[in-house]
C-alpha cells in the first residue's frame, strides 16, 4: 500500500545516517541550481550553509525520531499504529499512523518483512487524541482526517499521495483544514511580513 511505501521511506532517515547526511549535503547545491534562473537575491542559508551535514543528520534523527535506529510499528488500536525508533532514549512515539484496518495493515507488513513490527501496545490509548499536546509526536500519516473536519496548529508540512484524483473539493478541504499556520505572534503571517 501507499502507507507501507511511505513508512519504508521514512524508516530510512533514522536508520541510515550516511544516507541522511548525503541528503543534507545536497540541499544548498540543489537550491542554488534551482535559483540559477530566478531574479533577485538567492536564498541565504545563514549558518546552515557552513554546518556539518553529519551533525545536522544526527540532530534530525534525535529531534524528529528520538534517536537513530529502525522505526518499529506498534499497534495501539484498531485504527492507530504508533512508531518509535529502536534507538530512542525513551519509549515515546514519534509518529501516529491512522489507517482503516490497522491490525490487518500491521499483520501484512510483518508477513512481508518490509517493516519492523513490535508488540501491541494496549496501554497507550489514542495517540491521535494527544497530537496537539504531545511534542514527541512529529508525524501524522493518514490523510482522511484532514478532509473530515480536523484541524491542527501543529501542521508545518504536508505531503499528498494519491489524493484528489477526481473532481471535487477534497484538496481544498485538506489544505483549508490542515494548513493553519499560526504565524508570528498568532498573526497568521510570516515573520518577514509582520510590520
Amino acid at each position: 500500500s501507499d502507507v507501507a511505501t511511505l513508512l519504508g521511506c521514512l524508516d530510512r532517515a533514522p536508520s541510515d545516517t550516511a544516507w541522511l547526511t548525503a541528503q543534507f549535503e545536497r540541499v544548498p547545491r540543489d537550491v542554488a541550481a534551482m535559483q540559477g534562473g530566478i531574479e533577485g537575491d538567492p536564498l541565504d542559508f545563514g549558518s546552515l550553509k557552513d554546518a556539518d551535514a553529519g551533525k545536522l543528520a544526527r540532530d534530525a534523527q534525535e529531534r524528529l525520531f528520538g534517536g537513530a535506529g529502525r522505526l518499529r510499528l506498534h499497534l495501539v488500536s484498531d485504527s492507530e499504529i504508533g512508531l518509535r525508533s529502536t534507538g530512542a532514549r525513551d519509549d515515546r512515539y514519534c509518529a501516529v499512523v491512522r489507517v482503516g484496518e490497522a491490525r490487518k495493515f500491521v499483520k501484512t507488513v510483518q508477513e512481508e518483512g518490509r517493516l519492523d513490527v513490535g508488540e501491541e501496545d494496549k496501554l497507550a490509548g489514542s495517540l491521535f487524541a494527544r497530537i496537539e499536546s504531545d511534542d514527541g509526536l512529529r508525524f501524522l500519516i493518514g490523510a482522511k482526517m484532514f478532509v473530515e473536519g480536523w484541524s491542527s496548529w501543529r501542521v508545518s508540512a504536508m505531503a499528498l499521495m494519491n489524493v484528489g484524483k477526481g473532481a471535487g473539493s477534497e484538496i481544498v478541504q485538506m489544505f483549508g483544514r490542515g494548513v493553519r499556520l499560526r504565524g508570528k505572534g498568532m498573526s497568521l503571517k510570516r515573520a518577514g511580513a509582520v510590520a
